[in-house]
Order: structure tokens, then sequence, then C-alpha cells
């Protein structure tokens, strides 16, 4: 049986269905059990939304029996247990929405709002318990292809559990203000947002957030678990705390290299980031998380997919010798609660709205959300002008070599007519 199975996955692998192969030797059943352990049903109550949500096909006000009064919307989805009383769920709600939670064995717990992420669209709270059981966040991403699980919450009755494959990482669905997501080929169910993606290992990687359909499949993005971990560190007993996304900080200034394609350091800030991780003066970046780089551009674009805490692994070259360097992202945001404002069902902070996402279909072409915080047009702008940077730079390498070219032309010329009796 064993040989069997060996022979299978063998076929498989040459047939390039690597991440089938890997997904049918996972012990489903084991994780399952880890998964039935850790997952919860969420209720949201507490909402209020207007039973007209298009103003222009509302009653006038004075017309009988159509007078528009709030109305309660209640939410079930799926959270996972992280063990001390402490558990996850993709929710973007105001803080004076009531959570309700439905444990693994059937008890029942109110839960306590503790963070806000505005960016991720997670939240973490609290139930009153230090007995649960919770998932362990994995250290590193799945490779693409590797085999995942997810479990949906259904109330008493035991969570439905899909198996899939990793389809990609740090996908940017249009349409959305979230940050680059996971890409998986799970099935979901109406009460999957909020509900745990784990690697073969039973370790969570991602929280479900959306799913997308096209003409031909249905995917499912999850939120990665580093966002996860950001809301642990930023947890804070007896306070709200509510984070927002937020530029993060290397610590470094780059440009661009005497040669095409290369990218030094300039200037490292004192006490940052890169300066504790041991980057230099003049070093030479090679890559960013596995990825090559040519322009400062392009190391910009790789670093504004992080946040303040993430990790990012450089291939630094000093002095002809190559060496990887991790750097630990500095910055961070904290919005002021009073700033949140709750208004026909969205959350608002100041000017900015968050929305909570559905799922779209991707094949209509659904233009991107007309409303966009003001970070993400900063972040824009900011690609926008070192894109255009980096081009007049080049441009200006090409000039000085033309240049140099035609002075060579001229001093040639010079020594013929020199020459020349």
């Amino acid at each position: 049986m064993m040989t069997l199975r060996r022979s299978i996955a063998a076929v498989l692998s040459i047939l390039g269905l690597c991440g089938l192969a890997r997904a049918q030797e996972v012990d489903g059943e084991k994780i399952s059990q880890k998964l039935f352990a850790a997952t919860v049903t969420v209720r949201v109550s507490g909402i209020e939304i207007g039973r007209d949500a298009d103003p222009s096909k509302a009653a006038p006000a004075d017309a009988p029996g159509k007078e528009r009064t709030p109305s309660q919307k209640i939410i079930v989805q799926s959270g996972v247990l992280l063990g001390q009383g402490m558990l996850v769920t993709f929710s973007q709600y105001p803080p004076s929405a009531q959570f309700r939670v439905t444990l693994p064995d059937g008890g029942q717990a109110e839960a306590q709002v503790r963070v806000i992420d505005l960016y991720s669209g997670l939240s973490l709270l609290q139930i009153d318990t230090k007995k649960t059981a919770g998932l362990e966040p994995a250290e590193s991403m799945p490779s693409v292809g590797a085999a995942i699980l997810t479990a949906a919450a259904s109330g008493l009755e035991k969570p439905a559990v899909s198996k899939g494959i990793l389809g990609g990482v740090d996908r940017t669905l249009s349409g959305t203000h979230l940050p680059p997501l996971l890409q998986c080929d799970v099935r979901t169910t109406d009460t999957s947002s909020g509900a745990a993606v784990v690697d073969r290992a039973g370790r969570l990687v991602g929280i479900v957030a959306v799913t997308a359909t096209t003409d031909r499949n249905q995917w499912t993005y999850a939120v990665p678990v580093g966002h996860v971990q950001r809301l642990l560190r930023a947890k804070s007993d007896g306070k709200l705390v509510v984070l927002n996304q937020q530029r993060p900080m290397v610590g470094l200034t780059l440009v661009a290299g005497e040669k095409e394609g290369q990218v030094t350091v300039e200037r490292v800030v004192a006490g940052g980031p890169a300066e504790k991780a041991g980057v230099r003066v003049n070093d030479e970046v090679l890559e960013v998380d596995g990825l090559k780089i040519r322009a400062v551009y392009q190391f910009q674009a790789l670093v504004m997919k992080k946040q303040p805490g993430d990790r990012i692994e450089l291939v630094m070259r000093r002095a002809g010798a190559d060496s990887k360097v991790a750097v630990t992202l500095g910055g961070g945001a904290i919005v002021d609660p009073t700033d949140l404002i709750l208004k026909d069902g969205q959350l608002l902070v100041r000017s900015l709205k968050i929305e909570r996402p559905e799922s779209r279909n991707l094949a209509a072409g659904e233009p991107q959300a007309a409303d966009r915080d003001e970070l993400t047009l900063l972040q824009t702008q900011v690609n926008r002008f070192a894109t255009f940077i980096e081009k007049l730079r080049q441009d200006l390498r090409s000039r000085d070599e033309e240049i140099a070219k035609l002075k060579a032309r001229i001093e040639a010329l010079e020594k013929e007519r020199k020459a020349q009796p």
C-alpha cells in the first residue's frame, strides 16, 4: 500500500500536480480534530442599519406607514481560538457591537473586543476562560502548492472541513482595502468569514476574509497569519486598541548604484531597524524576500506590502561577499477609539470608510472602490515618484554615456587631424 501511494505521488509530480500529491498525504482526520477544537461560531449583534439601504429608493419622510426605522442586524460567522481565552475573527464592526461565541463543546460565552485592525479587517476578542485550546501560528508561510485545510463554524454542529492547496501569496484583491492576501482553492460556506486556514501540521497560516468568483473558478482569500500576530503584539490589558495601516520603517535610504541594475545603501538611520540588523552604508541590496531587485522603487513596492513588526529578509553584498540579513520593520499606529463613528452600519474613522468585503464576481470587471484611505493614496504617490526619479537617474546615466562616447569620438578625430600631413 505504501509503495502504491508513493507511485501515485511520483506520477502526479511528473504531471505537474505536486500540490495535489501533497494534499493527499495530509492526515485530514488528525488536522480536522485540531480545527474542531479551535473553531467557534461568532454571532455579532447590536449593529443598527436602516431598512432602506438605497437613499434613492427611500420613501418620503411624510409618507404614511413608511417611516424609516433602524433595524438590528445579526451576523453569524467563524472565529479561531488562540488559547488563553483569546480568539480572532474577520470583523470590521464598531466596538459597540456585541459578540457572542458558541464554543466547540456547545457552551456560550460573551466576548469583549480587545484589538481592532482597520487594515487587515481582523479583530481580537477575549472570553472569560483560560481553558480553551488554541491553534499555534505558523512561523513561516508554506510554499505555493502546499496542502491547506479550513473549517467553517455552524453553531452546535461540528465545523465543515475543506481541503485544498495554497494557490498564491501576496495577492491584491481589487475593490478592497485589504492587505496582500493568501489565495486558496478551499470551499467556503456562508459562515466561513473568520475561519482558520491551516497548514499540513495544523498550524494557523491565515484567516478567511472573502471569496471571489470568475467564470470558471471560485477562490478563497485569507489574511496572512502575520496580521494575527500583530494583533497579539498590540493587545493591552483593560484597553481597546485600534490599529490602522501604517507605513513601515526600514531605516535606510537607497540610491541607484554605479552600474545598471545596482541598488546601494546611501544612508542608514542610527538606531533604526536596518542598523540593528547590521546593514551598512555602501552595501548593495540584491534581493528582498527571495525576489531580485534592480531598482529602488522595486524595493519600496515590496516593503510597502508589509506592516510594522513584520520581518523582511534581504540579501546584501559587501566587499564582494553576499549575506542574508533579517530586518524587523519599525513604525506603528494606534487610532483613538473616540474617532470611530457608526453610520448606516458602516464603521467610519474620521472621513475614512471601512467596508466589510463580500463575495465578488471578478469576471464582471468590478471597478475599484472609489473610497481609498489617505495612506493608500500616499503610498501610490510615493511609488510613482520613486519610479519617476529612477527613470530620471537612468536617463542621466544614458546621457553621461553618450557624452563620454562623443568626447572619445572628438578626441579620436582630433588625433586623426593632427596625424594628417
